[in-house]
């Protein structure tokens, strides 16, 4: 039981350490030697960890087909294949089973247990915001820098590092829109069409849900079920 739970803690390290990583080789424009090596030894224990979940399994199929498990597969190959000059990859999507190991947790009180109900709220809904804001920052850099497969689109002079990426993520799904950046590329404007469709919703509804469950349980005339 506690070495699950230690287990599940090392995963949420390795996939913070990993994501810390990509952003790094973002701004560098390279993997630097250490971080290769880093990159593909936790891509090989992600890959070894795959393997026993999956002898284990009692459904395989549904086991191999799932969402979760295609991610981690896509974010395992990105980080065994890693070299010097690819430092554009899906890696980043670790942060995504960080943010699903720490709901689990949380939902059966393995963490922060000494605190209270709407403590473990606000810890979990910010813990899901921050991994939101993080994977979509980091995806629509992927998407943008790729490049437009039509070559119809001019180039921007605007240079999309990682900050200036995550500086467009929150003004967009916070509806400021200032305007001063769009995406130029084909791939870049497709990931911002999802992230105005199913980001501003998601914000919203999570900032009404959060203001609804701190209000019940302060006034005592509600209910929150928690999860």
């Amino acid at each position: 039981f506690f070495l699950a739970i230690y287990l599940s803690y090392l995963r949420m390290f390795l996939g913070i350490f990993v994501a810390a990583i990509y952003v790094g080789c973002t701004y560098l424009r390279q993997v630097p030697r250490w971080a290769v090596a880093m990159q593909r030894i936790s891509g090989s224990f992600l890959l070894f960890r795959l393997l026993i979940e999956f002898s284990l399994s009692r459904q395989p199929f549904t086991f191999l087909f799932s969402a979760e498990i295609i991610i981690e597969c896509l974010t395992v190959v990105s980080l065994l294949f890693v070299h010097r000059k690819l430092w554009l990859h899906f890696g980043f999507l670790q942060v995504l089973k960080v943010v699903t190991l720490w709901t689990r947790l949380d939902a059966g009180g393995k963490v922060l247990p000494k605190y209270s109900m709407l403590a473990r709220f606000w810890v979990k809904l910010g813990i899901q915001v921050i991994g939101f804001v993080y994977i979509v920052t980091s995806g629509l850099q992927l998407f943008e820098l790729i490049g437009d497969p039509t070559s119809a689109i001019e180039k921007s002079r605007f240079e999309l590092n990682w900050i200036n990426s995550l500086y467009f993520t929150v003004v967009t799904v916070t509806t400021v829109g200032f305007g001063d950046f769009v995406p130029v590329t084909f791939l870049g404007r497709l990931a911002i069409v999802f992230v105005i469709i199913f980001g501003v919703f998601l914000v919203s509804r999570g900032v009404t849900h959060a203001v609804d469950v701190t209000a019940n349980l302060r006034s005592g005339t509600g209910s929150y079920t928690y999860k």
